[in-house]
């Protein structure tokens, strides 16, 4: 008995275009998270820049608020090296806080740039597995 390869059943394509917007509906999830990363990534960097010559005002307003505690006190005038004492102690607080800011605005560009790259290999590889059913399909209905 020699065997056959004719098919019995009517072929069937795999890849609808049904089946295909069931494999890309997350990547509107994907999108809209990789935006929203994007986003806020230009509202940690506006932050950080706006935020510099707030953070020196308050600095100064701090420093009066101390100086005037202290005479309120009794105390005597601070000194100058108590001055400059509370002033690095301020511009390390508020060298800190930019380099955080700075730092969750690059991670968040990284988050939303790999998301988005994310999304266009999933495009790739489910249109490209789409084609390759059509090929698939298109050969078994071929005559033999």
């Amino acid at each position: 008995m020699a065997a056959t390869n004719k098919q019995t059943e009517a072929p069937t394509h795999l890849m609808t275009a049904k089946s295909v917007a069931y494999l890309l509906a997350p990547s509107i999830l994907f999108v809209w998270m990789a935006l929203l990363a994007l986003f806020y990534a230009e509202g940690y960097t506006d932050m950080a820049k706006g935020k510099i010559a707030t953070a020196n005002d308050q600095k100064v307003e701090r420093e009066r608020d101390e100086m005037a505690a202290k005479i309120v006190a009794g105390e005597q005038e601070p000194t100058r090296e108590y001055m400059m004492r509370c002033l690095r102690k301020s511009d390390t607080v508020a060298a800190a806080w930019q380099n955080g800011v700075t730092a969750c605005a690059w991670s968040m560009r990284r988050i939303g740039v790999g998301v988005l790259l994310g999304v266009v290999a999933q495009f790739y590889v489910i249109l490209r597995l789409r084609a390759h059913f059509k090929k698939l399909a298109g050969g078994a209905t071929a005559p033999s």
